[in-house]
Parts: structure tokens; C-alpha cells; sequence
């Protein structure tokens, strides 16, 4: 069943009764620990409930679904592993249940809850960076509380899809603070970028990733102040005069024909005229010829 075709509760549905609903832990660590529902809607069975969708209210407002599995008779079931983005704190959870015909059967209020915590935690000095600054970072990584054995490598990729990701350098093994340039690997593209944090419990042969994001940003397009020229000096009102600049930009992926240059003239009042765009000759060279209104002060 397709989740964008369910039903929408009208709110007068029963609700599922709590002694019908099993967890087995009411707290979960993110990655390496999962939490197992368990319901029974045989409160519903004069309506021969088919399928049941569980909904997890994040702490941060959101709500995700989750199909749950057919176990046998009335009784249904998730194992649910929280992810390394998954909000922390305490989340509620309700139960949707569908009848054969997709009409809802149950309430959608939330029912249960659960918290979901951490054992490991990075913290960068920044999340945006520019060419040739240093990102530093403090990394904790706790073997409590089942306990486990946990190694990990923290690595700098470009995506945090697994089969898309390039991984652009390795930074280390089993640290607790790391440092380094955000150098030419990085390009001037405001492009996000992870710090990758590989994680492997030894006690249980388990890995799972996590990945913290920050931003490399673009380099901005200056103008050489030196290049510009005019070619009247001074300038009298109602007289043509050519004014030429030269721009240029570390980017190298910067290409001068996307760039817009624009003149704004302030009278000697102090009055801002409309802006002038300038002729774009796609070598980093911007020209335009204009002349003073003779109204003008």
C-alpha cells in the first residue's frame, strides 16, 4: 500500500487502547539500538483491519510513517532503528489502522513515546567556511551503556548518499579533535560537504555511519579598482563618456559571461540614478557608454 493514498483520520475514530500496544525499551540510542512495537487491533476486528501504519511525531515537529509488518490474526509489528539524523529527545507515536477498502478504522492520536539519545557527538567551530580557514572539530564517542567496543575513522566526503559519495581525504582513526585547511580539495561552489564519522562496535561486528554537514562558500567576484577608467575627465552634462572595469575571481569554476556589472551615478545632492548595466565582452572586461542628463545639478 502506497502511503500517499491513505486516508486521513476524521478524528472521530476509536482509539487504539494502550494495553494493546507492547515496547519493548522506552529509550533508544541513534544507530547501533532499535525499539520493537507491537499491537494488537483485535479491538477492530468486527472491521477486518488489514494493515497498520505507525507514525512517529518527532520532537522537531515532523512526522514520518512507517508500514508496519503482518504478524498473524490481528497482531502487527516495526522494529524501528533511529538514523544519525533523527531528532533527539522525547517522540510520540501513533497508530493508523485500514481496513481492506483503505478507510481508517483507529484514532490517530498518539498513544505511546519513547526518547531517542546518543553515544556519540561532533562539534565543529563553524558549519560555513571559506577557502584557506581551518575547521576544527571535538568528537565524543562513548562505549556506554550495553557496553560496546567502538572504533571509528572520520573521513571528508561530498554527499551523505553512501553509493554517491566521493571521499575527498582521510582524517584519521579513533579521534577525539581533529583539525585541518579547507584547502583546493574544497571548490568555490557553496557546495555542503561531511564529515563522515565511520563507526564499527568490535563486540558485535556492527557498522553505521554518521555525517555532520558544514559549507564551503563561493569565493564573490571583486572589481579591480585599478582597471576602471573613463574616457572623459571631467565629464560635462549631456556628453557621451565610456567607462571600462576589469572584474576578476578565485573561482575558477566562475565563468565571466554569467557575471552582471551595474553603475549606479549619485549626483553631487547626493540623489542615487537608476542603475546602468554594463556591456558584458565575456573576458572578465565590462564596458558602457552614458552621459550626464543636462537637468542634472
Amino acid at each position: 500500500q502506497d502511503l500517499s493514498d491513505l486516508k486521513s483520520s476524521d478524528n472521530g475514530n476509536p482509539s487504539l487502547d494502550y494495553s494493546s500496544v507492547y515496547q519493548n525499551a522506552t529509550t533508544v540510542y541513534r544507530l547501533f539500538e532499535s525499539i520493537q512495537f507491537d499491537i494488537n487491533a483485535s479491538k477492530f476486528a468486527v472491521n477486518f483491519p488489514n494493515y497498520t501504519v505507525m507514525q512517529i511525531h518527532y520532537s522537531n515537529n515532523e512526522v514520518e510513517d512507517f508500514n508496519m509488518d503482518y504478524v498473524s490474526g490481528t497482531n502487527f509489528t516495526y522494529i524501528y532503528t533511529p538514523r544519525y539524523y533523527d531528532p533527539l529527545g522525547f517522540q510520540n507515536v501513533s497508530f493508523s489502522i485500514y481496513n481492506f477498502s483503505d478507510s481508517l478504522l483507529s484514532s490517530t492520536d498518539p498513544i505511546t513515546n519513547f526518547t531517542i539519545t546518543t553515544n556519540y557527538l561532533l562539534l565543529l567551530n563553524s558549519t560555513e567556511y571559506s577557502r584557506g580557514e581551518n575547521l576544527y572539530a571535538e568528537l565524543i564517542v562513548n562505549d556506554e551503556p550495553q557496553p560496546y567496543d567502538f572504533d571509528w575513522n572520520v573521513t571528508i566526503v561530498d554527499s551523505d548518499n553512501e553509493t554517491l559519495q566521493n571521499n575527498l581525504f582521510d582524517v584519521g582513526n579513533n579521534l577525539m579533535q581533529f583539525s585541518f585547511e579547507l584547502d583546493d580539495k574544497f571548490n568555490y561552489t557553496n557546495d555542503l560537504y561531511y564529515v563522515k564519522i565511520n563507526i564499527t562496535d568490535s563486540s558485535r561486528n556492527t557498522k553505521a555511519s554518521a555525517y555532520f554537514p558544514f559549507k564551503v562558500l563561493n569565493s564573490l567576484p571583486e572589481i579591480v579598482v585599478s582597471s576602471i577608467s573613463f574616457s572623459k575627465d571631467p565629464i560635462k552634462r549631456a556628453e557621451d563618456c565610456t567607462v571600462n572595469l576589469n572584474v576578476t575571481d578565485d573561482d575558477t569554476y566562475t565563468l565571466p559571461e554569467n557575471l552582471t556589472v551595474s553603475m549606479t551615478i549619485q549626483t553631487s545632492i547626493g540623489e542615487l540614478e537608476t542603475p546602468i548595466e554594463l556591456t558584458n565582452n565575456n573576458n572578465w572586461t565590462f564596458t558602457t557608454t552614458f552621459f550626464i542628463d543636462i537637468t542634472k545639478p
